[in-house]
């Protein structure tokens, strides 16, 4: 990890300052098809400073004219603690994840086991990301979707 995130961790008073701002990515997508090459763009807003970002994302999947989007709510918890409910237009209930922020990266799993969202941090204006995705809790974590995201 570059020393400016350390700094910048260590020195902020709320853990997601990193993830607030405008931000695009590339991700390769895992589907019962193929490999996809899907395009995203996010706008990560505050809505209490330092506690709660909501997080804004449209997206496209290459060959497919339909336009998608995610809306993610991060509560940062006293502790290096994160709760997260995403909430996506096809389904009635927000996916509920609890997780660990650190100096390297971010880490959220669904209170069922089975999916996961890893983070990792490299600088101010950049950051992976991983979900993946596992039959049940015995079995290994598989890649669903590899994202790139950079700040606009």
């Amino acid at each position: 990890m570059s020393p400016f995130v350390a700094l910048l961790l260590v020195q902020s008073p709320d853990p997601l300052t990193l993830l607030a701002g405008d931000w695009t990515s590339l991700e390769s997508v895992e589907t019962p098809t193929g490999k996809k090459t899907l395009r995203l763009k996010g706008k990560n807003r505050w809505v209490f400073k330092g506690k709660l970002l909501e997080v804004h994302e449209e997206y496209s999947v290459d060959g497919d004219p339909d336009k998608g989007e995610n809306h993610i709510l991060l509560r940062a918890i006293d502790g290096g603690k994160i709760a997260a409910w995403w909430y996506v237009p096809t389904l009635t209930e927000p996916l509920v994840f609890d997780g660990t922020i650190e100096e390297t990266g971010m880490t959220l799993t669904r209170k069922d086991g089975k999916m996961r969202i890893v983070y990792k941090w490299d600088g101010p204006k950049a950051y992976d990301a991983k979900l993946q995705m596992r039959r049940s809790v015995d079995d290994p974590w598989a890649d669903r979707t590899v994202a790139r995201y950079t700040k606009s």
